[in-house]
């Protein structure tokens, strides 16, 4: 089977990481939620206050395919564009961009630590090559 990732980029212009979320992959890694239930978005008209979720996933540093194994909260669809996605219902392969704030990292790197120690191994040597770049 293979694996979807979520494409993350750099920003350099605007120093910021760039995700970019698939909103209409339902088997897919993310899903949009109101009131903590799945919503069909194709079909449902979106609302600022929906809630996008994300199963991540990753590859270790053997290669092999990890996943966190919980689906991380991540932003109201409001902190997402394009803007226009409010109020209507997504279009068909649509994807969304969204930034994650100091805070929101901080809060995925805790995740990450405390889910296993091979997740918080894989971390550690993500922030290196980071912080040696």
């Amino acid at each position: 089977m293979k694996h979807q990732f979520v494409e993350v980029a750099w920003d350099e212009t605007h120093k910021k990481i760039i995700c970019r979320l698939p909103l209409t992959s339902p088997t897919g890694k993310v899903r949009v939620k109101r009131d903590r239930h799945p919503i069909a978005t194709r079909q449902t008209p979106l609302q600022a206050s929906d809630v996008i979720e994300w199963q991540i996933a990753y590859r270790d540093a053997k290669g092999q395919f990890a996943e966190l194994g919980l689906a991380l909260r991540v932003a109201q669809l409001s902190q997402c564009k394009p803007r226009d996605i409010v109020g209507r219902t997504a279009k068909p392969k649509e994807f969304i961009t969204w930034s994650p704030t100091p805070a929101t990292l901080k809060a995925l790197v805790k995740a990450f630590g405390i889910a296993s120690k091979s997740h918080r191994d894989d971390m550690l040597k993500l922030l290196t090559t980071f912080k040696e770049g």
